[in-house]
Parts: C-alpha cells; structure tokens; sequence
C-alpha cells in the first residue's frame, strides 16, 4: 500500500522551471546519543587536503532516522543510537518522545 500524499502548503516556482514546495510534516525526527541530540562529522582527506562533511540527522521521515540509527550502532558496536521525536514546540519549549530503533 502507497503512503499517501503530503499536503502542500506553499508552492512558488523555480528560476531552473521547476517548483519549491513547502509539504506538511507529521513529525520531525533525530538522531541521538544517551539520550542526547547529536551532530555528525565526516572528515577525509584528498590530493587538495582536509575535507569536512556534516552529514543531517534530522530527519522528516522516521524510518530514515532510525535506519541511521541502526548503522551507527553496528559501526561503533553500541546500542546508544537512537532517535527521538520532536513532538510540540510551544514558547520556546521542544518536547521530545524518545524512540526505540527496532
């Protein structure tokens, strides 16, 4: 069975001809550590020297986070991965669900 569509909720076009939209989200996701937010950092070198990468950890899509969360938990032999759901914000306050990765 098919996800169904997002609703969009702003549309403008594009100077390539193509079109931005801005879709609802049912919830934002991220990646954490202990229980904790947390930010990756690539680094790897080249003929040119030194890069940084910064790859995302949050995500729209919950399967997507925890998908991440499971491979970093085989990479670095831990179960400490996980994701948690950013579920209101509300006067400056996020409150979080903390997620089990399956």
């Amino acid at each position: 069975m098919a996800r169904p569509a997002a609703e969009v909720i702003l549309s403008t076009p594009t100077e390539d001809g193509g079109t931005l939209e801005v879709m609802h989200s049912h919830g934002v996701w991220v990646l954490a550590y202990r229980g904790i937010p947390c930010a990756l950092k690539e680094r790897y070198w080249a003929a040119d020297g030194e890069h940084v990468k910064y790859p995302r950890t949050g995500y729209n899509n919950r399967a997507h986070c925890e998908r991440l969360a499971e491979k970093l938990n085989e990479q670095f032999n831990t179960d400490q991965f996980t994701c948690l759901e950013v579920v209101k914000h509300i006067a400056g306050r996020t409150m979080i669900r903390r997620l089990k990765s399956e």
